[in-house]
């Protein structure tokens, strides 16, 4: 019986005696000769650097991402008799909600002033079951908000809303669909005007339209408008490419909070009693100047949310009885331009022109939360429903982040790891 054939390395994996023999015996013949202590230390630093990354990449896999639960809105926002109302009438609604629904539908009660507009678009985005309607319900009948200043209709064209403005006579009018995503994917036709007449109307009054067949019809009412989006794909489809121009921007967002249960209770049936009716309200050149302040203290904050948060400011000012908005007015409206931003970086359209445009921003905004991490790539396409437009289309933009250089793919045993690779992402890698 032969002898057992010897091990080419030592216990603690070191190639020994027999190992070099053996590198010898494998080097081509007419190669000049090798320092086989040198190529051994290179091998050694070469296992030791894949045992390392095989270690890391394990630990990425192995570790679980802790869960973390999206804020509400905060106190802060709450600004005079309307968050006093809020917080007395409709406290079971997260504030994003509640809140955001309660300013939109007095901002149909605030008289109309020259340099101060209080129309408001607003959407509340969440899960179904969430409250987004109830929410709604609830701001409507405690201001007692009903027609004809209340639109609950199902526009179905800018013909449509149009006719339903027209005899307004520039009155305030609160648009106000049970699901946005019926009026804004009218607004995703190609060609449709409904698009430019929202985004219009959210500065001007009374304007011309022309419609089909070389009719025209005025738009005439102050328009606010008021609904719920589901969150995920359909907010990304309702502002799709088509919002791009400028309705996305001219929106108000209530996201519902991580870990909040709705418990349907319905009106009680008792709308507020104001003492006084809302005034109307002129704004003061220093907040001119404090808005000039704020941008110049955050970058970040975009000069169109920091009028919508004014917007606020003044609708609230009308029920305090407030006749001017001024500087110090403003805490609230900074924490709700502050919520605005914050919440922005979340619901987010997608640019995307197709479908592959689509999921390869899907792709790489997934990514960017994870800071140059590696994580599952089996994981991340279930978690964006990429496989919903067909799995060809997913590997393929996939493969051509890749070859961009905007993201590395990386396989361990039978698992592929993908990450926005770190010059790319919005922090430095570990």
């Amino acid at each position: 019986m032969s002898p057992p054939e010897r091990s080419p390395s030592h216990s603690d994996g070191t190639l020994n005696a027999q190992g070099l023999d053996r590198i010898k015996n494998i080097w081509p013949k007419d190669s000049p000769p090798a320092d086989p202590k040198q190529f051994l230390d290179e091998a050694q630093r070469i296992l030791d650097e894949a045992k390392q990354d095989y270690e890391s990449a394990k630990e990425s896999i192995d570790t679980p991402i802790e869960e973390v639960l999206l804020q509400d809105a905060p106190d802060s926002c709450l600004d005079g008799r309307l968050g006093e109302i809020f917080s007395r009438r409709m406290s079971r609604f997260p504030l994003s909600y509640g809140y955001l629904a309660l300013v939109t539908a007095a901002s149909v009660l605030v008289p109309r002033c020259e340099n101060a507009r209080p129309n408001l678009f607003s959407a509340l985005v969440g899960p179904i079951h969430s409250g987004k309607s109830s929410a709604i319900e609830w701001a409507q009948k405690l201001l007692g908000i009903s027609s004809p200043q209340l639109l609950d209709v199902l526009a179905g064209s800018a013909e449509g809303l149009i006719r339903k403005c027209q005899d307004a006579a520039g009155n305030p009018r609160l648009f106000s669909p049970d699901e946005l995503g019926h009026l804004l994917a009218k607004a995703q036709i190609q060609n449709a005007s409904f698009t430019y007449v929202l985004c219009r109307s959210f500065y001007a009054d009374k304007f011309e339209v022309l419609m089909g067949r070389g009719q025209s019809a005025t738009f005439h009412a102050s328009l606010s408008i008021l609904g719920g989006l589901l969150d995920g794909d359909k907010f990304e489809e309702a502002f799709g490419v088509a919002s791009m121009a400028g309705l996305y921007d001219r929106f108000l967002f209530g996201a519902c909070p991580g870990g909040f249960t709705f418990e349907y209770v319905p009106f009680d049936g008792v709308a507020e009693i104001t003492d006084a009716e809302p005034s109307s309200v002129s704004i003061h050149p220093d907040v001119w100047a404090q808005k000039a302040e704020w941008r110049a203290e955050d970058p970040e904050l975009e000069p169109r949310v920091v009028e919508l948060a004014l917007r606020v400011a003044v609708v609230c000012a009308s029920f305090d009885g407030r006749k001017q908005l001024t500087a110090r007015d403003l805490g609230p409206a900074r924490e709700l331009a502050r919520y605005q931003t914050r919440i922005r970086r979340l619901l987010k359209p997608n640019p995307g022109e197709n479908f592959e445009g689509k999921i390869a921003y899907k792709i790489l905004d997934y990514l960017s939360r994870y800071g140059g991490k590696f994580v599952s790539k089996r994981e991340m396409l279930r978690t964006i429903h990429a496989y919903r437009v067909g799995p060809s289309i997913a590997e393929r933009a996939l493969s051509v982040l890749h070859a961009n250089g905007d993201v590395d793919i990386q396989k361990i045993g039978r698992e592929v790891l993908v990450r926005l690779v770190p010059e790319r992402s919005d922090v430095e890698p570990e």
